[in-house]
């Protein structure tokens, strides 16, 4: 594969991600407002009715299924340094990077709790994004 189609690959793995983890995080205010982007034949597979996800507190297998599309999340975020390390200007690469360190904390987030409450909003607090920016900018002063 050439290095520009790995590129390619690699930008759209990571918008997959960023995506996966609107949907994840919106996954009930988006069901309140009658909008549904977990594919019909996930919850077919996972045995869910769509009208499940207006419920604030998911059974297992809505559990499940949101655990699943967190794990395949998580791993498409692993390609974010090929799209990164493409960027020569310092300020565009931290910014880029932070953004995406952003999501993926997130994403961290609702794994973490499980999906337990879909009603509560996860947000990353001013001072985890303030940590998260000095991790990022660290990495990259040369």
């Amino acid at each position: 594969m050439l290095r520009s189609q790995n590129n390619r690959k690699a930008v759209i793995n990571v918008g997959i991600a960023l995506q996966l983890t609107n949907i994840l995080r919106d996954v009930h205010e988006d069901a309140m407002a009658d909008r549904y982007f977990i594919p019909k034949q996930l919850l077919l597979k996972y045995d869910i009715q769509k009208q499940v996800l207006l419920e604030s507190k998911p059974d297992i297998q809505t559990q499940s299924l949101l655990q699943y599309l967190a794990r395949l999340a998580l791993s498409k975020y692993a390609e974010t340094d090929v799209i990164t390390n493409q960027i020569l200007d310092r300020k565009g690469k931290v910014a880029l990077e932070l953004s995406i360190n952003v999501y993926k904390k997130i994403l961290t987030k609702l794994m973490k709790n499980n999906f337990v409450d879909l009603s509560k909003r996860v947000y990353v607090t001013p001072q985890e994004k303030l940590l998260l920016l000095l991790k990022t900018f660290s990495k990259h002063i040369k």
